[in-house]
């Protein structure tokens, strides 16, 4: 679950999340070691389908997600910028050199 929400903050497009998740269950990156999913293609696949709906389902609600894990800080590399969609209550508080956190500033009750 938390994956999901991970890909969504990072900007992630459905199909950019869904190759990430291909790349880390085929063991990509473990200097040709095999995993339990390479074995198991049927739990592998099942496994990528869970994750895959959950992304699903914060791409259609992401403030619930956000609310759900208690996300008050976002940490990005320079080279991305906040989603669009969470920009108007999220405020910059350090633009580093190689990371900006992002820090929820929700509006003010009345």
């Amino acid at each position: 679950r938390r994956s999901a929400l991970e890909g969504w903050l990072r900007g992630m497009s459905r199909n950019e999340f869904l190759d990430w998740q291909e790349r880390l269950f085929s063991g990509e990156g473990m200097e040709g070691k095999s995993t339990l999913w390479s074995y198991v293609e049927s739990l592998k696949n099942e496994a990528i389908q869970e994750r895959l709906d959950y992304f699903d389902a914060v791409m259609a609600d992401p403030q619930e997600w956000l609310t759900r894990y208690e996300v008050e800080l976002i940490a990005l590399p320079v080279s991305q910028t906040i989603r669009p969609e969470l920009s108007p209550t999220w405020e910059l508080i350090y633009d580093g050199p190689h990371w900006n956190i992002w820090r929820t500033n929700p509006p003010k009750s009345g």
